[in-house]
């Protein structure tokens, strides 16, 4: 990162550019502020370290000049002469922060580090729109991500079994997309299948069809014919039953170790969030069903893996969002970037996406921490179970609500868990939980989705 520090006294000049230097910055030098929009016109710096006390043009003119043709570039104010006045002033006219002399090092440190953080956060969320080439879902530059998708470069162009696996809302089927674009198949169809959303009676009709009597003509068209010459992907492969678990073996086992040159033409891609492992060994899987889709393993990272991703993510999401409901451009508050990455976002991608519609509809412009509390409806922080109070799954409590800071937020928290409660109180049965709460279903699914609530995820 480059400074450019601005004082017309040049010990001082000389003392912070050993300082900066000494932590790694790159640092450049002004003796007042015309030098120093004379050097900005010339060289990019990623933040100005001004005084305010300056001959030819002081620190707050240089201030007013920056915020008109460098409007995203950070600055930090320093004065020997600093009152309150002056600092309100400096901070309407767009100064990250005023520092007063003589310098508290470890505070000077903090906030140009904070400056730095926060304006790399804003460039990221304005500058990244969708591209082409890789779903959003690959957007990023988290160590996660990065490894995925140098993997998914070398296996994408071939015709190896790829299984996929990834929590809930990672974007298994959007990155079975990209493999198949990626592929000699690409101008071939694209076929996909949840397996567990099809009843298991129906899922090997679903795949393979029915043939006529004397077996010549396809009545139905399982997926496998319709997938021919490209892509097929099976998500949520865990739910197959047993004996579609066994035809899918013996059809794989009779196209080798890949699809590419079979009489059915398919290339075959899995997905899952179950842990498939854990299904063989409680004897739900078949292991030999496993070995023949897992050639290539690649698992996708959850939102939590990837929280450098998240302002680059919100950004994208807003500018798809803004496009689609034909809005006015929007932009983030840098503190609202900041909270989004402290968010659990358990729907890791999918919940993400939601959240930003949510606010690009209801918030302001820019999106502030404020909308985020009020649209977004975060949940209390966990606490330790030994706390007092009724504890709850997600860490919820009488306690933790007890400790919220207005009577707004207490009813909110106090209904999510209401509902949550009254919900796993009837197995997520919507209809005997909205007569037991005396309200109709549809809005028992509007606080569901209000609250975000998700019916949990049970091992067999």
């Amino acid at each position: 990162m480059r400074i450019l520090i601005v004082d017309d006294e040049a010990p001082i000049r000389d003392s912070l550019q050993e300082i900066l230097e000494s932590e790694g910055f790159e640092v450049g030098l002004a003796g007042d502020g015309l030098q120093a929009l004379q050097i900005l016109t010339d060289s990019e710096f990623d933040l100005v370290l001004s005084d305010i006390k300056m001959p030819r043009m002081d620190g707050m003119e240089l201030l007013t000049h920056l915020a008109k043709n460098f409007p995203r570039l950070p600055v930090v104010m320093i004065s020997a002469h600093g009152t309150v006045q002056t600092a309100v002033e400096a901070t309407k006219l767009g100064a990250f922060d005023f520092i007063t002399k003589p310098l508290d090092l470890d505070r000077l440190l903090i906030t140009l580090r904070n400056a730095l953080q926060i304006s790399t956060l804003k460039q990221e969320a304005l500058s990244w729109s969708n591209d082409d080439t890789d779903p959003v879902e690959l957007q990023g530059r988290s160590p996660a991500l990065i490894s995925l998708k140098e993997t998914l470069q070398r296996v994408a162009p071939t015709e190896v079994r790829i299984l996929i696996s990834g929590q809930a809302g990672t974007g298994k089927e959007w990155i079975a997309r990209f493999i198949h674009r990626l592929s000699p198949r690409k101008n071939g169809p694209f076929v996909s299948l949840n397996c567990a959303t099809i009843p298991a009676d129906r899922l090997e009709y679903s795949l393979f069809g029915r043939s006529d009597e004397q077996g010549t003509d396809a009545i139905h068209r399982g997926t496998f014919n319709q997938a021919t010459g490209g892509t097929l992907f099976l998500d949520e492969i865990a739910d197959l039953p047993g004996p579609a678990q066994l035809t899918l073996v013996r059809v794989l086992e009779s196209m080798g170790n890949t699809g590419g040159h079979t009489r059915h033409g398919v290339r075959i891609l899995a997905g899952s969030q179950k842990d498939l492992i854990q299904l063989i060994e409680q004897g739900q899987f078949r292991l030999d069903l496993y070995h023949l889709l897992s050639v290539i393993l690649v698992h996708l990272p959850s939102l939590s893996q990837r929280r450098e991703d998240i302002p680059m993510l919100a950004g994208i999401y807003l500018n798809q969002i803004c496009r689609q409901y034909q809005l006015p451009p929007r932009s983030w508050d840098s503190d609202a970037l900041r909270a989004l990455q402290a968010m659990p976002w358990t729907g890791n991608l999918r919940e993400l996406k939601n959240a930003v519609e949510r606010l690009a509809l209801l918030g302001g412009s820019p999106i502030t921490t404020a909308d985020i509390d009020l649209y977004l409806r975060t949940a209390a922080p966990a606490v330790d179970r030994g706390s007092t109070g009724a504890n709850h799954s997600n860490g919820t409590t009488l306690e933790t609500m007890l400790q919220e800071v207005s009577f707004q937020r207490f009813k909110e928290q106090a209904e999510k868990l209401f509902v949550e409660r009254k919900l796993e109180e009837h197995g997520w049965n919507i209809a005997k939980t909205a007569e037991n709460m005396g309200i109709q279903r549809s809005h028992l699914y509007n606080k569901i989705e209000r609250f975000g609530l998700s019916k949990p995820k049970t091992r067999s």
